[in-house]
């Protein structure tokens, strides 16, 4: 893809996540700043809907990413810079939960869910606590796409204890995304689902997951599991 064709692409993206409103080709534009008419827009539009990064939910109406779509945005924008800001919410967030007297999974899931609003699953493999928070933030949605992920994330609520475990048993070093049908662990197709991991002694795994609609922050949210590692 040449570069124009993916300013293009991330910033229709970026505005889907944003706004939850698919992209126009005049809004495009004018955050591309690129000096094309919105006629070419238009057409660079067409081209990544006929490559299958964005659809046009019907006529007339701006474009939406797809999971190729947020696939390719996530792994352009993947940054593994650290901020010290973001490290010091964290351990503030942290220790307030730790003060409530949580254990370490609990408090790890509660601090991360505050500091990002997301929906976190964490616990530890083989056969340790689970906990999970932060499911105010998922039902403070509305629409129909809402309606569908969160019966989608229900199922996967239910089976915790089994996606803590398949996680555990392909661990990686790093923190990873997982978009709509890439879900290894579980069916999905209207969530997308973030992991970390962390081996310790005696091969106890700790994971902590991120679960959320595909419309999502990913960089920030893979900022904070990937920092997450250093509490564990």
């Amino acid at each position: 893809m040449d570069e124009r064709s993916a300013q293009v692409l991330l910033h229709a993206v970026e505005t889907y996540i944003r706004t939850g409103r698919p992209a126009g080709s005049s809004r495009v534009r004018e955050q591309t700043g690129l000096p094309v008419s919105t006629a070419t827009i238009r057409l660079i539009l067409h081209e990544l809907d006929e490559g299958g990064y964005l659809h046009q939910p019907y006529t007339s109406a701006g474009r939406i990413p797809t999971d190729k779509g947020y696939r390719y945005y996530v792994d352009y924008q993947r940054s593994t810079e650290r901020t010290a800001a973001a490290r010091r919410q964290l351990r503030y967030a942290y220790r307030q939960a730790v003060s409530r007297h949580l254990q370490l999974v609990g408090a790890l899931a509660h601090a991360i869910a505050t500091h990002t609003r997301a929906y976190v699953i964490a616990g530890t493999s083989p056969g340790g606590n689970i906990a999970h928070t932060g499911i105010s933030y998922l039902l403070a949605g509305d629409g129909e796409e809402q309606i569908e992920t969160l019966r989608e994330l229900s199922t996967h609520i239910d089976r915790a204890d089994e996606l803590i475990e398949r996680v555990a048993e392909n661990a990686t070093s790093t923190a990873q995304a997982y978009i709509g049908r890439e879900n290894p662990f579980l069916p999905a197709v209207h969530t997308s689902l973030l992991v970390r991991t962390v081996t310790g002694p005696g091969r106890r795994t700790t994971v902590v997951t991120i679960l959320g609609p595909k419309r999502m922050p990913y960089q920030q949210y893979l900022r904070v599991l990937d920092e997450a590692g250093d509490f564990l």
